[in-house]
């Protein structure tokens, strides 16, 4: 996590070739922090650079998708979709105690998924 971090910290603006922003050094720590609290309960996600200057944590399954998004503006969102299910969520960004009260349980519903494929 530590490596990949300072990798998106040394991304220079253009990164992709075009106008992308480096990511913000406030969304990098931020990023940190929430992966270190969440490490123990959390496979380890692809870790990405978002174009406007964010980062994107994602998580995929053959039937689940979960990707969180920390904007360069410190807001975060998520994107969640259930292949079985039919549902997809999708909040731009977090306002509400419910919305990360949600967010919480897609994490755990992803662990759980995670973990009857991947079992310790």
């Amino acid at each position: 996590i530590e490596i990949k971090l300072t990798d998106l910290q040394l991304l220079d603006d253009g990164w992709d070739d075009l106008s992308a922003l480096k990511p913000n050094a406030e969304v990098v720590k931020l990023v940190g922090e929430f992966l270190h609290k969440n490490i123990d309960e959390l496979e380890i996600p692809n870790i990405v650079p978002d174009v406007n200057g964010g980062i994107q944590l994602e998580w995929h399954t053959d039937n689940l998708t979960l990707e969180i998004i920390f904007t360069s503006q410190n807001s975060i969102g998520y994107f969640f979709i259930e292949r079985a299910e039919n549902t997809v969520i999708e909040v731009e960004e977090i306002k509400t105690h419910s919305e990360i009260d949600q967010l919480s349980k897609l994490i755990a519903k992803l662990n759980s998924v995670i973990n009857s494929i991947y079992p310790l």
